[in-house]
């Protein structure tokens, strides 16, 4: 069974990895999103336990979006993390410099990689190289999948719709069916 418990630490770490090897804004949440479904393919559990949502650019996982909004916007975020600070401390947001230059999210410390197992870093290594020299339109098209087709606008993907769009549906769920 796939836990629900977000770990906003190791989350952090996740981010801090992806964005320490790609710096934009908008290809670290969707490495991190598509790494999370392929691990789940290979390993049967996620790399972030997160809720996935489908927002206007793609999908994106719930609470990570909200930490690289914190980043983005300081203090003023509507959400509140338990290591609000540390998140701070931790990432350095840079909006772009034009409308077709992309924002930036800098990591101001390197990942505590004792928070990611070895298939987690491979997981997240394999998104990287498949999505980080795609530009924002090619990403959004590449992320408009699917799995990605199943739920409305701002609404939540669920688990069964991303074990039924998995590259073994039915070995995968019965694997989670224990």
């Amino acid at each position: 069974m796939i836990s629900s418990k977000f770990d906003e630490l190791k989350a952090l770490e996740v981010i801090l990895y992806v964005s320490s090897k790609v710096e934009w804004m908008y290809h670290v949440g969707k490495i991190i999103y598509f790494a999370n479904r392929y691990h789940l393919e290979d390993y049967g559990r996620f790399v972030v336990n997160d809720e996935i949502i489908a927002m206007k650019n793609g999908p994106v996982l719930s609470s990570i979006y909200d930490m690289i909004k914190l980043a983005r916007n300081g203090k003023n975020s509507y959400k509140q993390f338990k290591n609000q600070d540390e998140i701070l401390h931790s990432l350095l947001y840079i909006k772009g410099n034009s409308p077709i230059e992309l924002d930036r999210l800098i990591p101001k410390r390197p990942a505590n990689l004792e928070y990611l197992s070895q298939s987690d870093i491979t997981a997240l290594d394999c998104a990287i190289e498949k999505i980080k020299d795609l530009s924002f339109t090619e990403l959004e098209a590449f992320s408009h999948d699917d799995l990605y087709h199943t739920a409305r606008l701002n609404d939540e993907i669920s688990i069964e719709d991303v074990i039924r769009y998995s590259k073994n549906p039915k070995e995968l769920s019965e694997y989670l069916a224990g």
